[in-house]
């Protein structure tokens, strides 16, 4: 339920030994639905289900080439919301000198800070909508090979600006 004030009223009606008594209600009481931010980051345009289409992953990439990861956040709260997308480059397994960007869901428009925090986000979104968010990698010439067959992989954040300890992950795998 959005929040906001919600109005609650009873409607009841019985039936007696002599005949149905008309339908009557209560008095209207209201209920105030508390803002709530929820956020799931996937590889999935179809559904909000967090891990779905996770990893996101290519099977393939050339030495010096690019690389492109189509990452899914979701708005899984009740109100309008902005998702922080934040890149965990420490902890990424691919080889030194891998450059990366993150773009629109058009895949050449840059991701921008709408809000004024500091960080790349994905622009408002309403209860139940997604963006898009590319990630990009240029891959370094001459490093090749698989990582020891494990793949290389980065994790990206997307945080609510509305609650910021609300965050989920998804990984891109290459």
């Amino acid at each position: 339920i959005p929040a906001g004030r919600l109005l609650n009223r009873a409607e009841f009606e019985y039936d007696i030994a002599v005949g149905a008594v008309p339908r009557a209600y209560s008095n209207t009481v209201g209920f105030r639905v508390l803002a709530s931010a929820g956020v799931v980051a996937n590889g999935s345009t179809a559904t909000a289900i967090d891990g779905m289409s996770e990893p996101v992953t290519r099977l393939t990439g050339a030495q010096g080439g690019t690389v492109r990861f189509d990452n899914v956040v979701w708005n899984t709260g009740n109100r309008r919301d902005s998702f922080d997308v934040l890149v965990d480059s420490a902890a990424s397994t691919f080889p030194s000198g891998t450059l990366w960007r993150l773009l629109q869901g058009n895949g050449t428009t840059p991701l921008l800070d709408t809000d004024g925090n500091g960080t790349v986000d994905t622009g408002p979104l309403e209860p139940g909508a997604f963006a898009k968010v590319v990630l990009e990698l240029t891959l370094p010439p001459g490093v090749s090979g698989n990582n020891g067959a494990a793949g290389f992989e980065l994790t990206k954040t997307a945080r609510s600006v509305t609650d910021p300890a609300v965050a989920d992950t998804v990984t891109d795998r290459l």
